[in-house]
């Protein structure tokens, strides 16, 4: 097998070197761009307990009756503090404007706002949280 690689190489005007690559490419791309994030793949989920506490508590403030049981989220890359996306064509929505806010202490005693936020034809859009620290919610792990 080696051998045919590299008589290849011979005939192709390419380095030696540039086979070398690509066997460690999918390694390279899977550790800087995720691999559901190359292949634009998201990976909906349905809420855990804690997220639908904050989220009905906020729907309560805002007085919306939404039934959130089928809910599906995606986690929003924020260091950790937990947002999360609401519905399948998020990317292609525009925020609207926030709804509710409220403020809870996390398990280390530091602050956390969650604001919920529809999109421009009023629906369900994200679960904006921020602990303003910028440190992970220890609470929403």
């Amino acid at each position: 097998m080696f051998y045919v690689v590299l008589q290849l190489t011979r005939h192709l005007s390419r380095t030696n070197n540039s086979w070398l690559f690509a066997p460690s490419s999918p390694i390279l791309a899977n550790y800087y761009l995720p691999l559901n994030g190359a292949l634009c793949i998201s990976l909906m989920r349905k809420l855990n307990l804690t997220e639908i506490e904050i989220i009905t508590k906020l729907l309560d403030i805002a007085k919306l009756q939404i039934d959130i049981t089928q809910l599906l989220v995606n986690p929003v890359d924020d260091g950790g503090m937990g947002s999360l996306s609401i519905g399948e064509n998020y990317d292609n929505r525009q925020l609207g404007e926030q709804v509710a806010e409220y403020m809870f202490k996390d398990l280390d005693g530091t602050p956390v706002s969650a604001a919920l936020n529809v999109d421009e034809s009023g629906e369900l859009y994200e679960l904006d949280i921020w602990k303003v620290d910028f440190s992970l919610t220890q609470m929403l792990k």
